[in-house]
């Protein structure tokens, strides 16, 4: 994806005011209502070793509740790390 397009999808997620953006570490945290042993589709988990916003914990928590899941570490990235890899992952979900 080129930078711009990306560029405007997060300046896209402020457009109605930082609530939204506020809300996720709240919503990271509580109950979901969502039995993820329930999920019977392949999910493709990607978290960087060093994120910050949403604590690597959390992913192996989600894969380890996931039947279909994969988890794919990224050793010393961060939490936008994802913003240099996207053809990496589409060949990976493509594939």
């Amino acid at each position: 994806m080129p930078w711009r397009a990306c560029s405007r999808r997060i300046c896209g997620t402020f457009r109605q005011g930082v609530r939204g953006p506020a809300d996720d570490p709240v919503i990271l945290y509580r109950e979901w209502g969502l039995d993820l042993e329930a999920v019977n589709t392949q999910v493709h988990l990607y978290h960087g070793e060093h994120d910050r916003f949403a604590p690597l914990s959390h992913a192996v928590y989600i894969d380890e509740g996931l039947p279909r899941s994969s988890l794919r570490v990224y050793e010393g990235e961060g939490h936008l790390f994802m913003l240099n890899l996207f053809d990496a992952v589409f060949e990976q979900v493509a594939g």
